[in-house]
């Protein structure tokens, strides 16, 4: 019997897997436009701990309001990200410079060519 139990469970999580990844050209837009109006909505509240704005300013313009604060949020943090990884490309040949000396000098004193086995580690990972 508890074989029969735990195989049945088995069959739903393979089945509960199945069903996400086959769906999840629907479910991740649905996932983050949900995670979005949780943050519009968690602004908007933020907005209305004022109790002139609370009851002045209409739900439409605190709702907008709240849209400009989170576009203005994320282009900011875009922007940064994509500084980053320009700035981080720039700099791989002072890297790959300092690996490959770090590289030789444990050649150097072990013996042990860490480069190639490494490369040979980077070829086998599939990024697919």
């Amino acid at each position: 019997m508890k074989v029969q139990k735990f195989a049945g469970i088995l069959i739903i999580i393979f089945g509960i897997v199945f069903a996400l990844i086959q769906t999840q050209n629907i479910l991740v837009p649905f996932i983050i436009s949900i995670l979005l109006w949780f943050l519009i909505k968690e602004i908007r509240s933020f907005i209305d701990k004022n109790n002139w704005i609370k009851n002045k300013i209409p739900r439409w313009i605190k709702t907008i309001t709240a849209s400009i604060i989170l576009i203005a949020t994320l282009s900011i943090l875009t922007n940064l990200l994509v500084y980053n990884i320009t700035n981080l490309s720039e700099s791989i040949p002072t890297y790959n410079q300092n690996i490959s000396s770090i590289g030789k000098k444990i050649q150097n004193n072990t013996g042990i060519n860490v480069v190639e086995k490494i490369n040979g580690y980077s070829e086998n990972i599939n990024f697919e």
